[in-house]
This record gives C-alpha cells, sequence and structure tokens, in this order.
C-alpha cells in the first residue's frame, strides 16, 4: 500500500532548499533556466531485512513479513540554478504493508511471535535531499558533474499481532524500530544532450552515496538513478528511468540496523519555472 504525499508537505521541504546556499562550488552543473521543477512516478518494490535491538532476530522483508512487490510513489525535486552552481531539494516517501503467517520465532523491539502467529506489518522509508551540484569538466556533447550535501534517510518499522494460545488466551505483542539519519552524500553525475532541430534527447546518470562512520552510527547508503528524456527546448520534459536506493546501517547507536534496498523504474516530466 502507498502512501502520497499532499503539496502542503512538500512545499516545506521545497523551501529547506534555501540551506544549500551554504555551500560553494566552481560552476553550475547546468544553465539556462532558473528553476526547474521535477516529478517522479516511481514503481519502487521493498526488499532487505531489519532489526529492531541487538538482541533481536533479523527479519527479511519478503521471506517473513510478506512485504515485496511493486508500491507506486510520487518523488518531487527542485533545481535552481545560481550561476556559481544548481542546488537542489527533493523528496521520496514510500510506506509498504502487509499480513503474513510466520514460519519461525521473531522478536522486534518490545515484541516476540512465535511460528504460527499471523501479524501485521508496515514499514515507511522517506529520502530527504539537499544537495549542490556543480560541473567538473564538459567535452563535446558530455557534461561530468559532481554533487555534495546531506540526505535525511527515515526508516519506520513496526509488527503487531496476538500470540500464543493458553488458559489466558491469545496476547497481543507490538513492536516498533524507527531509524532517523542525517548522511552526508557525494556525488558522480555524466549528462548528455543529443539536439534535434528544436528538441533534444537527454540522457543522465547519478551514482550517489557515502560509507559513513560517526559517532555510533556505522553502515553505508547510496541513491543512484538513470534516466532518459525527450525534451522541447528548455520548457518541459518527458521521460522514463530506473533508481536505487540503499540504507545498510549496520548500527544507529541504538542496536537498530536496516539493509534495505528500494528498487524500481520510473516515469518522470520536469518544467520550468
Amino acid at each position: 500500500m502507498s502512501e502520497f504525499r499532499s503539496w502542503a508537505t512538500i512545499l516545506p521541504v521545497i523551501g529547506c532548499s534555501l540551506a544549500v546556499f551554504l555551500f560553494s562550488g566552481c560552476g553550475a552543473l547546468s544553465s539556462g533556466t532558473f528553476s526547474v521543477l521535477e516529478v517522479e512516478y516511481w514503481n519502487a518494490e521493498p526488499g532487505g531485512a531489519l532489526q529492531s535491538g541487538a538482541g533481536a532476530s533479523q527479519i527479511d522483508l519478503a521471506d517473513t513479513l510478506s512485504i515485496g512487490g511493486e508500491d507506486a510513489v510520487w518523488v518531487y525535486g527542485l533545481k535552481t540554478n545560481l550561476g556559481v552552481m544548481t542546488v537542489e531539494a527533493s523528496l521520496l516517501d514510500l510506506s509498504s504493508s502487509a499480513s503474513s503467517t510466520l514460519a519461525d520465532n521473531i522478536i522486534f523491539g518490545d515484541g516476540s511471535w512465535s511460528a504460527g502467529d499471523i501479524v501485521n506489518s508496515e514499514i515507511s522509508t522517506s529520502v530527504t535531499s539537499l544537495r549542490a551540484l556543480n560541473s567538473l569538466m564538459g567535452f563535446s556533447m558530455v557534461n561530468l558533474g559532481y554533487s555534495y550535501g546531506f540526505d535525511r534517510v527515515v526508516v519506520d518499522a513496526s509488527i503487531s499481532g496476538n500470540t500464543g494460545g493458553g488458559k489466558g488466551g491469545p496476547v497481543f505483542e507490538s513492536g516498533a524500530e524507527k531509524i532517523d539519519e542525517w548522511l552526508p552524500v557525494l556525488g558522480l553525475i555524466v549528462q548528455s544532450s543529443i539536439p534535434l532541430g528544436g528538441y533534444s534527447l537527454s540522457a543522465e546518470a547519478d551514482l550517489s552515496g557515502m560509507w559513513f562512520s560517526f559517532g555510533d552510527v556505522d553502515g553505508g547508503y547510496r541513491n543512484s538513478s538513470i534516466r532518459l528524456g525527450f525534451q522541447e527546448g528548455d520548457s518541459m520534459m518527458l521521460g522514463v528511468g530506473y533508481r536505487s536506493v540503499e540504507v545498510n546501517i549496520d548500527n544507529d547507536g541504538n542496536g537498530n540496523s536496516s539493509d534495505l534496498d528500494l528498487g524500481g523504474g520510473f516515469f518522470f516530466l520536469e518544467w520550468a519555472l
């Protein structure tokens, strides 16, 4: 089941793009239009595993909780060309839920269940990105750039359901895990555009992420995409692409860990403001 963000939620995030004025660069990645609004319709498939607490079970989303299959979600972004650099703010928020009969005993948060119990589970993953984009070099129809900034990654998961059936009857159990971290991100961007009269065919690959260890937090993170679009002048672009988000946090400082992989194709539309 998917959750769609309303504009009332999106607009404050876009406003946060002002925060990246703190960055400096050596040239904007793109030129021309001052601001571009981007909207993606992403068919993402969640996978991976979660662990809530050091003594809890490693729980596979698909095998244990039956969470899987594609979920559609809107992804919003805003790019602004400041001349010396381009700044970008974006938001994606994906929620999935399922009901399953357990094959093994599990412990998650404050709850524990036995094999044969029926549990309801829900997981929500959101990524808020604030980036500065800069040009590194260009040759012929290819431009090479880089990005840097911060991504706020929030993984919120819960499991609930009855367990046991002795003299006291079934007992309701519930457990939850929430990982909420601002992570530093570096990225490499490759762009290419082929003019076709008053139109152009554009391709872009964006590989970004970071391996990190600070304080009690350890792990790795990657948010990458590749896309192909057909553009009319500088006004509007339509296209398709593929996005992959991996959240591999070994320890968030509280004993929680995640090894999540969200991937799938998307359609996108961007237009000049």
